[in-house]
């Protein structure tokens, strides 16, 4: 619905033959280069930014009156005001009216205009007065919009426009939108008596504050020691971010634990936050009348039961079971090389790391050929945003232009504005990107929402415009220094190309309503986009249109990319492990009463299911960052990947510049938003609509294909 998905936005959120050096499109015949100079673009992006701004740095997006936080607060303020004067409007006008749904996207438009850049600002403005104040506008309008969620004069509004007589002649984008409204009004508990409206309404206050205070202490998790627990010896803070680059330098088994044990050291008061905000979750959903806060919120997504998810994760880690023993003996084998294990024998999932880079040491030829730290020396960010300018120029007839920016506009020197421009359409959009490192910028790599697309109307309703989307795309990259740009990881290209298949979700999206807009659709469905074009970075075919030396300008070599994409997907099946760890017990934390057991015994259940692998009994799940903006749904990574390597298959793996899939692929998925059933956008790809079963077959595919990620 408008109002809940606004509120879920509050908390964003956000994975031919083999190596041919000709690459055929159907519109073009590419042969690589030996050298390439790098575009004005690249530049931008590999240049060490400006000191200074032109405009003061706590501005944002134009909001050039917008300086302090009580100007922040006010507008909170200001905007509900607004809005109770659209509401009075809404509920004047004749029952059945599309009118109705039309002023209600006007107030959800005007909510989320404030609501979503607060969100941004409260995760990465590096103020922190700013940042509280961002907050203050995330919780006013909050419980503004989960008001509106129970407001029955609203619901019954909205319902005359579904009983009217003349509902059938609607488009399909009204109709669908006007029975989400209505479902996601009864999720919300609109037919409940007053004090249970009332109680709905201050348990949703609740956990936005418990979401906000897990968030915040995330920050917290970790502790600062030395690498060999010595005095004297080098102090390093561990977190959960570091910890694995940190432990392949360990050779001590025992320090290796007491490292893992040290990464994830949290405040007390952090799992009691934690354990607060499940239950408050799944009170929420008792109220509402669900059996639990997963089944609530499952309700409307592809997959939609807990049961379905569980069975989904669970033939997952079964057909997986081959390659995932095949990655357990290779670990095996360096551990008895090394002889520096556990005197108990076992192998322990945190000394993963540690054995992988044996392995890759050990294999002193494919190290010749180009790791990692070789290949990244063909990656710089300016170089990828080429490629990414390369493969959208060629499969959907668009440009990524650098902007000019307003006094104003920008909060950092090393934010970059890139304008989307159609060949026929004109500007379909902006994304501000994001890129480096810095103090108190949150780390994780995201897509944030900041305006999203809708038709603009008249005061009679007749549409006169097209309100163009803007977002933001952050990652955490390190920052040019000198003469050398920011070079990433193949790992770090994919995240990268991930998160602009989220931007492009949302620059093509052309509905009538924003509440629809883009990437506001089910959370297993959205990821869909971004991991289908993550795939781009894995094929070599595309790769070597773009990856070029940041000294020599020599193109990538075929077997340095090769030895890279090997190396990552070398433990790729208990790297799946982890990621169906997380999903499942983010399942069990929400299909359950919360306060039955203890989170890290839930946690340490699903270890002993899908781990193979002797895990020590720390509590992980500390650090879980999406059991906010993905409760019950952190699964969705692992669903679209499958239907992303299904689509692929399909549509690209022959001809991964097919302007023609390209077309089909923005006619199909990405013009409708949520404005269309997904399942019937994955059928108008596939031709057919996959079953759960096919779904799985699909991710195992994807995993034991050998050429799959480099062709």
């Amino acid at each position: 619905m408008w109002a809940a998905r606004a509120s879920g936005m509050l908390s964003h959120r956000c994975m031919a033959e083999a190596g041919r050096t000709m690459l055929r499109s159907s519109a073009m015949l590419w042969q690589t280069p030996s050298h390439r100079r790098r575009s004005t673009l690249a530049a931008s992006f590999d240049t060490p930014p400006r000191t200074t701004l032109r405009c003061p740095p706590t501005a944002h997006f134009g909001w050039t009156t917008l300086h302090t936080p009580a100007e922040l607060q006010a507008l909170a303020h200001e905007t509900i005001t607004q809005g109770n004067v659209l509401l009075g409007k809404m509920l004047a006008q004749p029952a059945g009216s599309i009118r109705i749904l039309e002023i209600l996207d006007d107030l959800s438009d005007l909510l989320c205009r404030v609501a979503d850049p607060a969100t941004y600002i409260r995760q990465l403005n590096p103020n922190p007065e700013m940042q509280d104040a961002a907050m203050y506008i995330s919780q006013t309008i909050g419980t503004f919009i989960e008001e509106l969620n129970t407001h029955t004069p609203l619901y019954l509004a909205v319902k005359s426009v579904r009983d009217d007589p003349d509902f059938a002649t609607r488009t399909d984008e009204e109709r669908r939108t006007t029975i989400q409204l209505l479902h996601d009004f009864e999720k919300s508990g609109v037919s409940l008596p007053e004090d249970d409206q009332r109680k709905v309404v201050a348990l949703c206050e609740d956990i936005q504050q418990l979401e906000f205070e897990f968030e915040s202490r995330m920050l917290d998790v970790g502790t600062t020691r030395s690498l060999d627990g010595r005095p004297g010896s080098s102090m390093l803070r561990i977190t959960p971010s570091n910890v694995t680059r940190v432990l392949p330098m360990v050779s001590s088994a025992d320090d290796r634990l007491q490292i893992h044990h040290a990464a994830f050291v949290a405040p007390p008061e952090h799992l009691s936050t934690l354990q607060a905000l499940l239950a408050t979750r799944y009170s929420l959903a008792r109220v509402v009348g669900f059996e639990s806060f997963a089944e609530k919120e499952l309700a409307h997504n592809m997959v939609s039961s807990p049961e379905q998810v569980q069975y989904f994760l669970r033939e997952l880690s079964s057909g997986l079971q081959p390659r995932i023993e095949k990655e357990v003996s290779t670990l095996r084998g360096a551990q008895q090389s090394d002889g520096s294990g556990h005197v108990d024998g076992k192998l322990w999932a945190h000394d993963r790391p540690y054995y992988a880079h044996l392995i890759r040491q050990s294999e002193k030829d494919l190290c010749e050929r180009g790791q990692d730290s070789t290949c990244s020396e063909y990656f710089s960010v300016g170089r990828c945003f080429e490629g990414i300018n390369m493969v959208t120029k060629a499969v959907f007839g668009v440009t990524l232009r650098l902007g000019e920016t307003n006094p104003g506009e920008l909060w950092h020197p090393s934010v970059r504005k890139l304008v989307v421009e159609h060949e026929d359409e004109g500007e379909l959009g902006v994304i501000y990107c994001d890129m480096y490192a810095r103090d108190r910028k949150s780390d994780g790599p995201a897509h944030y929402s900041i305006l999203n697309g809708r038709e603009v109307r008249d005061e009679q309703g007749m549409a006169v415009g097209y309100q163009a989307p803007v977002v933001v795309l952050t990652c955490s990259f390190q920052p040019p220094q000198g003469s050398t740009p920011s070079l990433l990881s193949l790992p770090e290209v994919e995240t990268l190309f991930h998160e602009m298949g989220h931007a492009l979700h949302s620059m093509f999206g052309r509905t009538k309503f924003q509440a629809v807009a883009g990437t506001r659709c089910p959370l297993d469905f959205v990821e869909l986009p971004s991991q289908l074009f993550e795939t781009y970075a894995r094929d070599f075919r595309v790769v070597s249109q773009f990856a070029a030396h940041y000294q020599t300008g020599k193109s990538i070599p075929e077997d340095v990319f090769r030895a890279a994409v090997e190396e990552e997907r070398r433990f790729v099946a208990l790297a799946t492990v982890d990621s169906m760890i997380q999903s499942m017990t983010d399942q069990l934390f929400h299909s359950t009463d919360p306060l039955s057991r203890p989170t890290t015994d839930t946690l340490l259940k699903v270890q002993a299911e899908f781990n193979p692998l002797d895990f020590a009994d720390t509590p992980l799940h500390v650090r879980y960052s999406h059991l906010c903006g993905y409760a019950s749904a952190y699964y969705s990574y692992l669903w679209c990947q499958a239907l992303a390597s299904m689509i692929w298959t399909k549509c690209f793996r022959d001809d991964p510049l097919s302007r023609r899939s390209g077309d089909l692929l923005r006619k199909e998925v990405l013009s409708h938003g949520n404005a269309r059933d997904p399942w019937e956008m994955v059928e108008g790809l596939l031709g057919y609509r996959p079953t759960v079963d096919e779904v799985v077959e699909g991710a195992i595919s994807h995993w034991n294909d050998k050429d799959y990620d480099s062709r």
